[in-house]
């Protein structure tokens, strides 16, 4: 997926939010920005915003089970990465 975005006057840049639910990127994210070869610009969220990522999964799968559109063995699995997530923060 590719996007145009303009910089306004003082250097921002503002990301599509389905970049950053792709990245698990959550308000106030830190970002890591490199620029390779002196055309590309690289942007990744720092390993400090990993319990950022735990957290937007957890609400994921949390959503999921509240649907009750699953089958049993697909909330026996979500109920358990839920389990494994929180256990990590």
């Amino acid at each position: 997926m590719s996007v145009k975005r303009r910089i306004d006057a003082i250097g921002r840049l503002c990301l599509p939010v389905e970049y950053r639910k792709q990245l698990g990127m959550g308000e106030e994210c830190s970002v890591e920005i490199d620029i390779q070869n002196d055309s590309y610009l690289i942007i990744r969220p720092t390993n400090d915003d990993m319990t950022t990522k735990i957290k937007l999964r957890i609400k994921k799968f949390e959503k999921q089970l509240l649907r009750g559109s699953l089958s049993e063995r697909e909330r026996i699995q979500i109920q358990y990465a839920l389990k494994v997530l929180k256990d990590l923060l």
